[in-house]
C-alpha cells in the first residue's frame, strides 16, 4: 500500500503548484485563479489536493482537501467511503527520533510562520534517501529548495530533502498514518471529507 501511494504520488513528478483538484487539468485561457509562485494558469496542484489525490487514486481513500481539515482530521472513510478509518498521529519529537519513527507514505503536516497549518508533505523514508544520506519526501510547494549537490529544486511536485534544519523539520507540526488504520476500518460512517485547498482561511 506504501509502494501505489508513492507511485501515483510519483506518477506527478514535474506538474506545477498551482491551486487545483485534479493535477491534469489545463484551465483554458482566462479563467480565474490565485496567483502563485509559477508565475501563469496551468497544469498543476497544490499541497492539500496533492495528498488527497494521492490517497484517492492509489488506495480509495478521501482525504478533505483543505490543508487544516486534512491536518486536523482523525477519523476518515476508509477504501471505496465504507467504515470508519482511524488515522495514527505521530507527534512531534527531535529530528533524530521523528526521522526513524516515520515510515513511506506518512503525511506529514508544516506550520507556517503564524503558526498554522500550511503544508503537508509525503514521507519517502527508506524509500528515498538522498547521496548524503538525508531523508527525503516529495510534494507540491515553491522553489526555495535545494538538493544534495546544491541545485535548486523547481516549483512544483519534486523530491526534495528532509534535513535537520529545514523549515520542514523546524516547523514540523505533527503526521498522520493513515495506511496502518486499513486493515482495522470499523463498522460505522465517517463524515465525509470536504473540498478545499491550500489556500483555505
Amino acid at each position: 500500500m506504501q509502494d501505489r501511494v508513492i507511485l501515483v504520488a510519483s506518477r506527478w513528478i514535474g506538474y506545477p503548484y498551482q491551486h487545483h483538484h485534479i493535477p491534469d487539468w489545463d484551465p483554458p485561457a482566462g479563467w480565474p485563479w490565485h496567483k502563485v509562485a509559477y508565475g501563469r494558469n496551468s497544469k498543476g496542484i497544490d499541497c492539500s489536493n496533492f495528498s488527497s489525490f494521492c490517497y484517492n487514486f492509489a488506495l480509495g481513500v478521501k482525504l478533505d482537501t483543505g490543508i487544516r481539515p486534512q491536518a486536523q482530521r482523525r477519523e476518515v472513510r476508509g477504501p471505496g467511503g465504507r467504515g470508519i478509518l482511524t488515522i495514527q498521529t505521530i507527534e512531534r519529537a527531535p529530528y533524530e527520533t521523528l526521522v526513524t519513527k516515520l515510515q513511506p507514505a506518512d503525511l506529514l503536516h508544516i506550520r507556517n510562520d503564524n503558526g498554522r497549518i500550511a503544508h503537508v508533505i509525503l514521507w519517502l523514508g527508506v524509500v528515498g534517501v538522498s547521496p548524503n544520506r538525508v531523508p527525503l519526501i516529495l510534494d507540491a510547494t515553491g522553489g526555495n529548495h535545494q538538493d544534495a549537490n546544491g541545485a535548486r529544486i523547481p516549483i512544483g511536485v519534486h523530491i526534495r530533502p528532509f534535513s535537520a534544519n529545514s523549515w520542514y523539520a523546524g516547523d514540523f507540526a505533527h503526521a498522520h498514518r493513515i495506511i496502518r488504520g486499513i486493515p482495522s476500518v470499523r463498522t460505522g460512517e465517517a463524515p465525509e471529507a470536504e473540498e478545499g485547498g491550500a489556500l483555505d482561511p
